[in-house]
């Protein structure tokens, strides 16, 4: 799948949607650009091979699609099609490209980490909200 950033921080994703990756709230494939469900104000974003994830203005980091794995951060084991909650507040994200796909990894401010399991490298510091 791919997912693009629209002026004024919408989403847009197309493609394969097995997991919910394009965030639309189905698992219906699209060969056209579907709005992500519900998201404002999105600064930057990380497509891997079946879960998203984006950093909003606030500081918020959402992902959505699969995270059989645990790869969304949320702190379950399951398939999501609309974004959900990773971080609170404060920490850096960093998407790096590595030789699986994208990996997702949040770095906290008490050191802690949340990464995804599958592996752009942009660092963005998340401002405490």
């Amino acid at each position: 799948h791919t997912c693009a950033l629209i002026a004024g921080g919408t989403l847009k994703c197309w493609g394969s949607n097995g997991s919910g990756q394009l965030g639309n709230g189905s698992t219906v494939s699209s060969t056209t650009a579907v709005d992500v469900s519900g998201v404002e104000g999105v600064t930057a974003l990380a497509a891997g091979s079946d879960h998203t994830c984006a950093v909003f203005e606030t500081g918020a980091l959402k992902c959505w699609g699969s995270g059989y794995y645990g790869q969304l951060g949320d702190g379950t084991v399951g398939y999501y099609s609309t974004p959900q909650d990773v971080i609170e507040s404060g920490g850096t994200i960093e998407f790096r490209n590595g030789f699986e796909g994208i990996q997702t990894v949040a770095e906290l401010p008490a050191g802690n980490a949340l990464t995804s399991d599958f592996a752009i490298s942009t660092k963005l510091n998340i401002p405490a909200r």
